[in-house]
């Protein structure tokens, strides 16, 4: 399950249910002005329980989108809300392409990819190297990961290829720029 981790920010612990459970991706939002800094009120962790959260960021303001007013009128809105369905949608993105790469048994689990992450996702320079209360992994390198899946063609078994697709995507990175 993905969802946002809430708009309490910039205090610490005002991550919200349901992001606050373990089991819950959790997802902040950054600033989109050409710099990845966290939203000032993207909430932060860790949770009242310990956990270490939000576990990505995804950008999550100034977004433009219909207004509920007329047709033709716009508004700009800011949140974690608007951040959580592009994680979700990059979710089915990565799991339609492993399954076209690798099959219909082919899954992907956000749980099982987070071990990945500091592999796959990219935060500033100042920010720790490990997940943070307020970067969490980071914001995941979206291009890569689904250009990764969808070059790979002939597994042994699709759960056993996700390690070597991102630890692939890494190396892509390091080695080419993007």
């Amino acid at each position: 399950m993905i969802a946002a981790a809430g708009n309490s920010g910039p205090k610490m612990t005002t991550v919200m249910l349901p992001a606050c459970d373990p089991e819950v991706i959790a997802v902040g939002a950054v600033e989109t002005n050409g710099e990845l800094v966290i939203w000032e009120n993207s909430s932060r962790g860790p949770t009242i329980q310990g956990e270490t959260k939000p576990d990505f960021v995804l950008w999550g303001t100034n977004l433009e989108m219909a207004s509920h007013k007329a047709d033709d009128e716009y508004l700009v809105k800011s949140g974690t809300s608007f951040a959580a369905p592009m994680l979700s949608g990059l979710t089915g993105l990565l799991w339609e392409s492993g399954r076209r790469a690798y099959g219909e048994g082919w899954q992907f689990r956000w749980a099982a990819a987070k071990q990945y992450a500091p592999y796959f996702s990219t935060k500033p320079q100042e920010a720790p190297l490990n997940k943070d209360n307020a970067y969490g992994y980071g914001l995941p390198a979206m291009g890569s990961m689904l250009g990764q899946v969808a070059q790979v063609s002939t597994p042994s078994s699709g759960t056993e290829m996700f390690p070597m697709i991102m630890l692939m995507s890494l190396m892509a990175g390091l080695m080419g720029g993007g």
